[in-house]
């Protein structure tokens, strides 16, 4: 059973991460898509555990987590995910994101690559053209 840790991040926004599994197995980050939190991993969490150190956490504004800003940027996002690796005592860490997630994972990949043993990114995209964007403001009025 995991419990729910929380950090601060420097603008104040709560992040809350758990972490689960053998203490020395392989590092797994697992980064939830857009309005979701990390309860969408609950039902694969069983068949990781017993070989990886899995940790989980709400990205800013989601499940536990607070944010304390409106403008909030995939940098901020790949902050958070390196924070919280921090905080689980984790240097490297396999990283497996989806839709947001995999986009977070991508910008950890870009600007700290040193992180990573690997990156799962799934069901994202590396660049997000004008009617991709007007696609995320449509789904953030839906959850604002």
């Amino acid at each position: 059973m995991s419990h729910t840790h929380h950090l601060t991040r420097p603008d104040g926004a709560r992040i809350a991460y758990s972490v689960t599994g053998a203490t020395h197995a392989t590092p797994l980050v697992l980064s939830n898509s857009l309005a979701t939190d990390a309860r969408m991993w609950e039902k694969v969490l069983p068949e990781l555990t017993p070989s990886f150190r899995v940790i989980t956490y709400d990205n800013r504004g989601y499940g536990a987590s607070t944010c304390q800003s409106a403008q909030i940027s995939l940098s901020d996002l790949a902050d958070d995910l390196t924070a919280v690796m921090d905080a689980a005592q984790v240097s490297k860490a396999v990283v497996v994101g989806v839709s947001l997630g995999g986009m977070t994972g991508m910008n950890l990949a870009l600007n700290h690559p040193e992180r990573l043993l690997g990156l799962m990114a799934c069901n994202c995209r590396a660049r997000i053209n004008a009617e991709g964007i007007a696609g995320w403001d449509q789904r953030i009025q839906l959850f604002s």
